[in-house]
Protein backbone atom coordinates (compact mmCIF):
# COMPACT_ATOMS: atom_id res chain seq x y z
CA UNK A 1 0.00 0.00 0.00
CA UNK A 2 1.66 3.36 -0.53
CA UNK A 3 1.59 5.77 1.66
CA UNK A 4 -1.27 8.64 0.25
CA UNK A 5 -4.59 7.08 -0.84
CA UNK A 6 -6.26 8.96 -3.46
CA UNK A 7 -9.86 8.85 -5.17
CA UNK A 8 -10.27 8.72 -8.69
CA UNK A 9 -10.83 12.61 -9.28
CA UNK A 10 -8.50 15.29 -7.68
CA UNK A 11 -10.08 18.49 -6.43
CA UNK A 12 -8.70 21.58 -7.00
CA UNK A 13 -6.31 22.59 -3.96
CA UNK A 14 -7.86 24.29 -1.50
CA UNK A 15 -6.07 27.72 -0.23
CA UNK A 16 -5.73 27.97 3.44
CA UNK A 17 -5.79 31.60 4.85
CA UNK A 18 -3.50 31.84 8.15
CA UNK A 19 -4.47 34.54 9.83
CA UNK A 20 -1.34 35.49 11.91
CA UNK A 21 -1.71 37.56 15.48
CA UNK A 22 1.17 39.32 16.88
CA UNK A 23 1.16 39.80 20.13
CA UNK A 24 2.69 42.21 22.67
CA UNK A 25 4.98 41.02 25.17
CA UNK A 26 2.38 41.55 27.98
CA UNK A 27 -0.35 39.99 26.64
CA UNK A 28 1.06 37.12 25.33
CA UNK A 29 1.54 34.58 27.90
CA UNK A 30 -2.09 35.65 29.23
CA UNK A 31 -3.86 34.99 25.87
CA UNK A 32 -1.46 32.00 25.31
CA UNK A 33 -2.85 30.46 28.64
CA UNK A 34 -6.51 31.24 28.97
CA UNK A 35 -6.36 29.32 25.51
CA UNK A 36 -4.75 26.40 26.62
CA UNK A 37 -7.01 25.87 29.65
CA UNK A 38 -10.11 25.48 27.65
CA UNK A 39 -8.53 23.47 24.84
CA UNK A 40 -7.21 21.29 27.86
CA UNK A 41 -10.74 20.73 29.28
CA UNK A 42 -12.22 20.43 25.74
CA UNK A 43 -9.61 17.68 25.07
CA UNK A 44 -9.50 16.18 28.21
CA UNK A 45 -5.90 16.60 28.88
CA UNK A 46 -6.15 15.42 32.36
CA UNK A 47 -6.63 11.99 31.09
CA UNK A 48 -3.76 11.54 28.45
CA UNK A 49 -1.63 14.48 29.55
CA UNK A 50 1.98 13.21 30.56
CA UNK A 51 0.99 9.19 29.74
CA UNK A 52 1.95 6.93 26.82
CA UNK A 53 1.31 3.34 25.76
CA UNK A 54 4.57 1.94 26.61
CA UNK A 55 7.98 3.15 29.17
CA UNK A 56 10.23 4.06 26.52
CA UNK A 57 13.99 4.04 27.21
CA UNK A 58 15.19 7.02 25.52
CA UNK A 59 14.03 10.36 24.60
CA UNK A 60 13.98 10.75 20.75
CA UNK A 61 15.93 13.39 18.63
CA UNK A 62 14.86 14.89 15.29
CA UNK A 63 16.09 14.82 12.17
CA UNK A 64 18.84 12.16 13.70
CA UNK A 65 16.25 9.56 14.63
CA UNK A 66 14.04 10.33 12.38
CA UNK A 67 14.68 9.93 8.73
CA UNK A 68 12.20 11.81 6.73
CA UNK A 69 13.64 11.23 3.05
CA UNK A 70 12.96 7.32 4.20
CA UNK A 71 9.14 8.10 3.82
CA UNK A 72 7.79 5.68 0.72
CA UNK A 73 7.38 7.71 -2.31
CA UNK A 74 9.25 10.78 -1.55
CA UNK A 75 10.16 12.98 -4.24
CA UNK A 76 12.10 16.08 -2.41
CA UNK A 77 12.11 17.25 1.15
CA UNK A 78 12.29 20.61 2.21
CA UNK A 79 12.84 22.33 5.14
CA UNK A 80 10.43 25.53 5.66
CA UNK A 81 11.41 26.45 9.11
CA UNK A 82 13.74 25.56 12.11
CA UNK A 83 13.00 27.41 15.46
CA UNK A 84 14.71 27.25 18.81
CA UNK A 85 11.42 27.01 20.93
CA UNK A 86 11.71 27.95 24.84
CA UNK A 87 13.26 25.71 28.06
CA UNK A 88 10.93 22.45 27.32
CA UNK A 89 11.10 22.10 23.72
CA UNK A 90 15.01 21.74 21.71
CA UNK A 91 13.47 22.16 18.09
CA UNK A 92 10.29 23.01 16.08
CA UNK A 93 10.99 21.81 12.43
CA UNK A 94 8.40 21.99 8.84
CA UNK A 95 8.84 20.04 6.54
CA UNK A 96 7.50 20.67 3.05
CA UNK A 97 7.09 17.19 1.23
CA UNK A 98 5.80 16.03 -2.64
CA UNK A 99 5.46 12.50 -2.42
CA UNK A 100 4.19 10.92 -5.79
CA UNK A 101 0.85 9.12 -5.33
CA UNK A 102 -0.04 5.54 -7.04
CA UNK A 103 -1.54 7.63 -10.27
CA UNK A 104 1.82 9.09 -10.95
CA UNK A 105 1.21 12.71 -9.76
CA UNK A 106 3.04 14.24 -6.64
CA UNK A 107 0.85 15.85 -3.56
CA UNK A 108 2.29 18.71 -0.92
CA UNK A 109 2.58 17.38 2.49
CA UNK A 110 3.23 19.80 4.73
CA UNK A 111 4.89 17.63 8.36
CA UNK A 112 5.71 19.62 11.81
CA UNK A 113 7.57 17.90 14.24
CA UNK A 114 8.50 19.25 17.44
CA UNK A 115 11.35 17.96 19.77
CA UNK A 116 10.64 18.09 23.46
CA UNK A 117 12.99 17.27 26.63
CA UNK A 118 10.04 15.44 27.93
CA UNK A 119 7.04 13.19 26.97
CA UNK A 120 5.21 16.14 28.73
CA UNK A 121 6.54 18.64 26.84
CA UNK A 122 5.69 17.17 23.82
CA UNK A 123 2.11 16.91 25.07
CA UNK A 124 2.44 21.16 26.01
CA UNK A 125 3.03 21.72 22.22
CA UNK A 126 0.08 20.06 21.21
CA UNK A 127 -2.13 21.04 23.45
CA UNK A 128 -1.10 24.63 22.47
CA UNK A 129 -1.75 23.89 18.76
CA UNK A 130 -4.94 21.96 19.61
CA UNK A 131 -6.13 25.58 21.28
CA UNK A 132 -5.78 27.19 18.01
CA UNK A 133 -6.19 24.99 15.11
CA UNK A 134 -10.11 24.80 14.71
CA UNK A 135 -13.10 26.11 16.14
CA UNK A 136 -14.61 22.78 16.24
CA UNK A 137 -13.15 19.86 18.13
CA UNK A 138 -10.81 17.77 16.39
CA UNK A 139 -11.49 13.61 16.85
CA UNK A 140 -10.03 11.42 18.53
CA UNK A 141 -7.91 8.57 16.90
CA UNK A 142 -9.20 5.80 18.42
CA UNK A 143 -13.39 7.23 17.26
CA UNK A 144 -12.21 6.44 13.58
CA UNK A 145 -10.31 3.28 14.39
CA UNK A 146 -6.54 4.64 13.99
CA UNK A 147 -3.88 3.45 16.73
CA UNK A 148 -1.12 5.83 16.19
CA UNK A 149 1.09 7.45 18.97
CA UNK A 150 -0.03 7.98 22.51
CA UNK A 151 -2.32 10.14 21.71
CA UNK A 152 -3.95 11.14 18.61
CA UNK A 153 -6.42 13.31 17.30
CA UNK A 154 -7.96 13.77 12.92
CA UNK A 155 -9.39 15.95 11.27
CA UNK A 156 -13.16 15.47 9.72
CA UNK A 157 -14.66 14.59 7.05
CA UNK A 158 -12.85 11.30 4.99
CA UNK A 159 -10.39 10.76 4.02
CA UNK A 160 -8.46 12.12 6.83
CA UNK A 161 -6.26 14.99 5.59
CA UNK A 162 -4.66 16.27 8.43
CA UNK A 163 -3.51 14.23 11.62
CA UNK A 164 -2.38 15.21 14.70
CA UNK A 165 -0.44 13.00 17.43
CA UNK A 166 2.48 12.52 20.25
CA UNK A 167 4.56 9.85 20.36
CA UNK A 168 7.42 9.98 22.96
CA UNK A 169 8.57 13.73 23.38
CA UNK A 170 8.33 13.90 19.49
CA UNK A 171 5.03 16.30 18.38
CA UNK A 172 4.19 15.71 15.08
CA UNK A 173 1.19 17.35 12.31
CA UNK A 174 1.14 15.94 9.03
CA UNK A 175 -1.40 17.71 6.80
CA UNK A 176 -2.31 17.21 2.80
CA UNK A 177 -2.55 19.73 0.66
CA UNK A 178 -4.71 17.69 -1.57
CA UNK A 179 -8.25 17.63 0.18
CA UNK A 180 -8.88 14.27 -1.41
CA UNK A 181 -5.35 12.61 -0.01
CA UNK A 182 -5.29 10.66 3.23
CA UNK A 183 -2.26 10.93 5.25
CA UNK A 184 -2.69 7.88 7.36
CA UNK A 185 -0.20 5.96 6.20
CA UNK A 186 2.78 8.62 6.12
CA UNK A 187 1.68 9.49 9.83
CA UNK A 188 2.00 5.57 10.41
CA UNK A 189 4.87 5.33 8.97
CA UNK A 190 6.55 8.35 11.33
CA UNK A 191 5.34 7.07 14.38
CA UNK A 192 6.84 3.55 13.49
CA UNK A 193 10.04 5.37 13.24
CA UNK A 194 10.00 7.47 16.28
CA UNK A 195 8.42 4.00 18.30
CA UNK A 196 11.57 2.57 17.08
CA UNK A 197 13.94 4.97 17.80
CA UNK A 198 12.11 5.25 21.79
CA UNK A 199 13.66 1.71 22.61
CA UNK A 200 16.83 2.02 20.39
CA UNK A 201 20.12 1.17 22.93
CA UNK A 202 23.00 3.86 22.10
CA UNK A 203 26.70 2.09 21.39
CA UNK A 204 28.53 2.10 24.85
CA UNK A 205 31.58 3.41 23.33
CA UNK A 206 31.56 7.21 21.43
CA UNK A 207 33.65 7.57 18.09
CA UNK A 208 36.50 9.94 18.78
CA UNK A 209 35.97 11.04 14.87
CA UNK A 210 33.04 12.98 13.28
CA UNK A 211 32.32 16.64 13.38
CA UNK A 212 31.05 18.37 16.72
CA UNK A 213 27.55 18.84 16.44
CA UNK A 214 27.48 14.90 16.16
CA UNK A 215 29.73 14.59 19.30
CA UNK A 216 27.21 16.58 21.47
CA UNK A 217 25.11 14.58 23.53
CA UNK A 218 21.27 15.51 24.03
CA UNK A 219 22.06 16.15 27.38
CA UNK A 220 24.66 18.80 25.72
CA UNK A 221 22.45 20.07 23.49
CA UNK A 222 19.71 20.78 25.88
CA UNK A 223 22.01 22.71 27.88
CA UNK A 224 23.22 24.80 24.71
CA UNK A 225 19.11 25.51 24.00
CA UNK A 226 19.09 26.65 27.51
CA UNK A 227 21.87 28.71 28.19
CA UNK A 228 21.34 30.52 24.96
CA UNK A 229 17.88 31.68 26.40
CA UNK A 230 19.21 32.66 29.51
CA UNK A 231 22.02 34.49 28.32
CA UNK A 232 19.85 36.53 26.09
CA UNK A 233 17.53 37.32 29.06
CA UNK A 234 20.62 38.46 31.16
CA UNK A 235 21.45 40.68 28.47
CA UNK A 236 18.34 42.20 28.42
CA UNK A 237 18.70 42.72 32.03
CA UNK A 238 22.13 44.19 32.20
CA UNK A 239 22.28 41.21 34.85
CA UNK A 240 25.97 41.56 36.16
CA UNK A 241 24.78 46.11 36.84
CA UNK A 242 21.58 44.51 39.06
CA UNK A 243 21.68 45.69 42.67
CA UNK A 244 22.39 42.79 44.76
CA UNK A 245 23.05 42.48 48.96
CA UNK A 246 24.90 40.24 50.70
CA UNK A 247 22.54 39.39 53.12
CA UNK A 248 20.82 35.97 53.81
CA UNK A 249 16.84 35.71 54.98
CA UNK A 250 15.35 33.05 56.40
CA UNK A 251 11.46 33.29 54.72
CA UNK A 252 9.82 32.26 57.84
CA UNK A 253 7.33 34.81 57.79
CA UNK A 254 4.88 33.59 54.81
CA UNK A 255 1.95 32.71 57.36
CA UNK A 256 -1.81 31.91 56.47
CA UNK A 257 -2.42 35.53 58.35
CA UNK A 258 -0.20 37.19 55.84
CA UNK A 259 -1.60 36.50 52.97
CA UNK A 260 -5.05 36.15 54.56
CA UNK A 261 -4.82 39.71 55.52
CA UNK A 262 -3.99 40.74 52.21
CA UNK A 263 -7.10 40.04 50.64
CA UNK A 264 -8.96 37.73 52.65
CA UNK A 265 -7.31 34.67 50.35
CA UNK A 266 -7.21 31.08 51.36
CA UNK A 267 -3.65 29.69 50.97
CA UNK A 268 -3.32 26.63 48.98
CA UNK A 269 0.13 25.14 49.19
CA UNK A 270 1.26 23.43 45.59
CA UNK A 271 4.88 22.29 47.18
CA UNK A 272 8.35 22.64 47.29
CA UNK A 273 10.68 22.33 44.29
CA UNK A 274 14.73 22.29 44.08
CA UNK A 275 16.42 25.14 41.82
CA UNK A 276 19.57 23.29 41.51
CA UNK A 277 22.14 24.66 43.63
CA UNK A 278 20.76 27.64 43.43
CA UNK A 279 18.06 27.22 46.57
CA UNK A 280 14.69 25.90 47.18
CA UNK A 281 11.09 27.37 45.95
CA UNK A 282 7.76 26.87 47.51
CA UNK A 283 4.38 27.71 45.26
CA UNK A 284 1.33 28.72 46.52
CA UNK A 285 -1.74 29.33 45.27
CA UNK A 286 -4.16 31.93 46.99
CA UNK A 287 -7.94 32.01 46.59
CA UNK A 288 -10.17 35.24 46.90
CA UNK A 289 -13.88 35.86 46.92
CA UNK A 290 -15.38 34.74 43.55
CA UNK A 291 -14.79 38.11 42.14
CA UNK A 292 -11.47 37.81 43.05
CA UNK A 293 -8.57 35.96 40.43
CA UNK A 294 -6.68 33.11 41.84
CA UNK A 295 -3.28 34.26 42.27
CA UNK A 296 0.03 32.41 41.84
CA UNK A 297 3.31 32.97 44.47
CA UNK A 298 6.39 31.78 43.53
CA UNK A 299 8.76 31.99 46.79
CA UNK A 300 12.74 31.53 46.19
CA UNK A 301 15.16 31.97 48.79
CA UNK A 302 18.69 31.06 47.46
CA UNK A 303 21.84 30.92 48.92
CA UNK A 304 22.69 34.18 48.12
CA UNK A 305 21.57 37.37 46.42
CA UNK A 306 22.88 36.54 43.20
CA UNK A 307 21.28 32.75 43.70
CA UNK A 308 18.20 34.37 44.09
CA UNK A 309 18.57 36.60 40.68
CA UNK A 310 19.29 33.62 39.06
CA UNK A 311 16.17 31.68 40.06
CA UNK A 312 13.62 34.39 39.17
CA UNK A 313 15.76 34.99 35.21
CA UNK A 314 15.58 31.20 34.81
CA UNK A 315 11.77 30.68 35.95
CA UNK A 316 11.46 33.62 32.99
CA UNK A 317 12.84 31.92 30.70
CA UNK A 318 10.25 28.67 31.31
CA UNK A 319 8.13 30.48 28.71
CA UNK A 320 6.95 29.64 24.85
CA UNK A 321 7.93 33.07 24.06
CA UNK A 322 10.00 33.47 21.00
CA UNK A 323 13.63 35.23 22.04
CA UNK A 324 12.85 38.70 20.94
CA UNK A 325 9.20 39.05 22.68
CA UNK A 326 11.05 37.32 26.21
CA UNK A 327 13.69 39.57 26.49
CA UNK A 328 11.71 42.82 26.18
CA UNK A 329 11.24 43.44 29.88
CA UNK A 330 12.04 46.45 31.95
CA UNK A 331 13.68 46.64 35.14
CA UNK A 332 13.18 49.44 37.61
CA UNK A 333 15.24 50.01 40.84
CA UNK A 334 13.73 49.98 44.34
CA UNK A 335 10.43 48.63 45.56
CA UNK A 336 9.15 46.42 45.34
CA UNK A 337 12.78 44.15 46.23
CA UNK A 338 15.85 45.71 45.27
CA UNK A 339 14.82 45.56 41.81
CA UNK A 340 10.99 44.59 40.28
CA UNK A 341 9.78 43.57 37.03
CA UNK A 342 6.59 44.04 36.35
CA UNK A 343 4.44 43.20 32.88
CA UNK A 344 1.39 44.57 32.51
CA UNK A 345 -1.98 43.37 30.76
CA UNK A 346 -6.02 44.38 29.59
CA UNK A 347 -6.92 46.13 26.67
CA UNK A 348 -5.08 49.65 28.22
CA UNK A 349 -1.86 47.18 29.13
CA UNK A 350 -2.33 48.96 32.78
CA UNK A 351 -3.01 45.65 34.53
CA UNK A 352 -0.06 44.88 36.69
CA UNK A 353 -0.49 41.08 36.60
CA UNK A 354 2.41 39.89 37.24
CA UNK A 355 5.40 41.32 39.35
CA UNK A 356 8.70 40.13 39.93
CA UNK A 357 11.20 41.07 42.54
CA UNK A 358 14.30 40.00 44.64
CA UNK A 359 15.20 41.39 47.78
CA UNK A 360 18.32 40.25 49.24
CA UNK A 361 18.33 36.20 49.03
CA UNK A 362 14.75 36.10 48.30
CA UNK A 363 12.94 36.35 45.06
CA UNK A 364 8.91 36.57 44.50
CA UNK A 365 6.40 36.00 41.54
CA UNK A 366 3.39 37.47 42.31
CA UNK A 367 0.97 36.61 39.28
CA UNK A 368 -2.73 36.90 38.76
CA UNK A 369 -3.70 33.34 36.78
CA UNK A 370 -6.96 34.79 35.52
CA UNK A 371 -8.14 37.92 34.41
CA UNK A 372 -6.88 41.38 34.39
CA UNK A 373 -5.77 41.83 38.16
CA UNK A 374 -3.57 44.45 39.72
CA UNK A 375 -1.26 41.97 42.07
CA UNK A 376 1.15 44.93 42.25
CA UNK A 377 -0.15 46.03 45.56
CA UNK A 378 0.15 42.53 46.97
CA UNK A 379 3.78 42.31 45.53
CA UNK A 380 4.56 45.52 47.73
CA UNK A 381 3.57 44.08 50.78
CA UNK A 382 4.86 40.40 50.49
CA UNK A 383 8.42 43.10 50.23
CA UNK A 384 7.66 44.95 53.29
CA UNK A 385 7.07 41.51 55.23
CA UNK A 386 10.25 40.35 54.12
CA UNK A 387 12.21 43.30 55.35
CA UNK A 388 10.75 41.73 59.22
CA UNK A 389 12.18 38.65 58.79
CA UNK A 390 15.36 37.78 60.59
CA UNK A 391 18.67 38.08 58.79
CA UNK A 392 20.98 35.96 59.37
CA UNK A 393 25.18 35.92 59.87
CA UNK A 394 27.26 33.61 58.15
CA UNK A 395 27.81 31.39 61.74
CA UNK A 396 24.10 31.50 62.18
CA UNK A 397 23.11 29.89 58.46
CA UNK A 398 26.02 27.16 58.46
CA UNK A 399 24.26 26.26 62.00
CA UNK A 400 20.65 25.70 60.39
CA UNK A 401 21.59 23.31 58.58
CA UNK A 402 23.31 20.27 59.62
CA UNK A 403 26.31 18.99 56.96
CA UNK A 404 25.78 16.49 54.24
CA UNK A 405 28.15 14.47 51.53
CA UNK A 406 28.12 12.29 49.09
CA UNK A 407 29.76 8.42 50.61
CA UNK A 408 29.76 6.63 47.06
CA UNK A 409 28.61 6.53 43.32
CA UNK A 410 28.10 2.43 42.11
CA UNK A 411 28.93 1.96 39.06
CA UNK A 412 30.91 5.53 38.85
CA UNK A 413 30.77 5.63 35.12
CA UNK A 414 26.96 3.78 34.29
CA UNK A 415 26.04 2.29 31.16
CA UNK A 416 22.23 3.89 29.60
CA UNK A 417 19.65 1.66 30.91
CA UNK A 418 22.26 0.88 34.01
CA UNK A 419 21.08 1.58 37.42
CA UNK A 420 23.41 3.61 39.42
CA UNK A 421 23.05 3.92 43.68
CA UNK A 422 24.02 7.11 44.88
CA UNK A 423 24.89 6.96 48.73
CA UNK A 424 25.13 9.98 51.23
CA UNK A 425 25.85 10.66 54.94
CA UNK A 426 24.99 13.62 57.56
CA UNK A 427 27.11 14.81 60.15
CA UNK A 428 23.98 14.38 62.35
CA UNK A 429 20.62 13.33 62.73
CA UNK A 430 18.23 15.57 60.87
CA UNK A 431 15.96 17.92 63.45
CA UNK A 432 12.05 17.97 62.46
CA UNK A 433 11.39 19.92 59.41
CA UNK A 434 14.39 19.30 57.92
CA UNK A 435 15.24 17.04 54.85
CA UNK A 436 17.57 15.97 52.59
CA UNK A 437 17.01 15.26 48.34
CA UNK A 438 18.73 14.04 45.85
CA UNK A 439 18.39 15.91 42.92
CA UNK A 440 19.48 15.27 38.98
CA UNK A 441 19.60 18.24 36.19
CA UNK A 442 17.84 18.29 34.24
CA UNK A 443 15.37 16.29 36.02
CA UNK A 444 13.80 13.33 34.70
CA UNK A 445 15.85 13.51 31.70
CA UNK A 446 19.24 11.26 32.57
CA UNK A 447 17.76 10.26 35.62
CA UNK A 448 14.38 8.14 36.30
CA UNK A 449 13.67 7.37 40.11
CA UNK A 450 13.85 3.68 40.99
CA UNK A 451 14.02 3.66 44.22
CA UNK A 452 15.23 5.34 47.60
CA UNK A 453 16.38 4.02 51.08
CA UNK A 454 17.61 6.33 54.40
CA UNK A 455 20.52 7.10 53.27
CA UNK A 456 20.78 6.04 49.23
CA UNK A 457 18.83 6.54 46.23
CA UNK A 458 19.22 4.49 43.03
CA UNK A 459 18.17 6.01 39.37
CA UNK A 460 17.81 4.66 35.96
CA UNK A 461 20.16 5.70 33.39
CA UNK A 462 17.94 7.18 30.58
CA UNK A 463 19.95 9.16 28.46
CA UNK A 464 24.21 8.61 27.92
CA UNK A 465 26.24 12.33 28.23
CA UNK A 466 27.53 14.04 31.09
CA UNK A 467 24.30 15.05 33.91
CA UNK A 468 24.71 16.98 37.35
CA UNK A 469 23.20 15.43 40.71
CA UNK A 470 22.84 17.54 43.62
CA UNK A 471 22.66 16.90 47.14
CA UNK A 472 20.67 19.12 49.08
CA UNK A 473 19.36 19.79 53.13
CA UNK A 474 16.89 22.18 53.28
CA UNK A 475 14.42 23.65 55.45
CA UNK A 476 10.79 23.03 54.62
CA UNK A 477 9.71 26.45 56.54
CA UNK A 478 12.75 28.83 56.03
CA UNK A 479 13.37 27.34 52.38
CA UNK A 480 17.35 27.70 53.47
CA UNK A 481 19.50 25.24 51.48
CA UNK A 482 22.81 23.56 51.47
CA UNK A 483 23.97 22.38 48.18
CA UNK A 484 26.59 20.00 47.42
CA UNK A 485 27.03 18.82 43.49
CA UNK A 486 29.04 16.49 41.20
CA UNK A 487 28.87 15.42 37.78
CA UNK A 488 28.29 12.10 36.35
CA UNK A 489 29.09 10.77 33.31
CA UNK A 490 26.62 8.25 31.36
CA UNK A 491 28.16 6.41 28.57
Amino acid sequence: MTILQTRPLFLIVVATLVTTCVFSTEAWADTEEAYKSRAKRLYDFARWGGKTKSEYTRLVSIPKDVQINAIPDTVSVEVVSDQELANGYLLDRWYRLSLRDKTGRNVLVKLRLVEGKSIMHAHDAMISFLSVVAAKKLRSGTSVGLSVGDVCFVGWGKPIISLTFCRNNIFVRIRSMETNVSVVDMGKFVDKAILKASFRKKSATTSKRGDANNQLSDLDRLRHMEAKRVLALKKALQFEKLPKTGRIRAASGFSPGVFKALGDFEVKHRGISPSFAHGMAKQLMLVGPKDTPQIGVTIFVGMSARNAQEMLVRQMTITSMPIEMMTAVHVTKGRPGDFHIVQKTGKERTARSIVRFVRDNIALTVEARTGDYDVFPIARKLDIQIQKMKVLSKGQYDRALPKAEIVSVEPPAPVEGEWVTIRYQTASELPQGIDIAVIPEPPGLALRLAKETKDAVTFVTKMAGRTYVGLVVYDKDTLLSRWTTFDLSIR
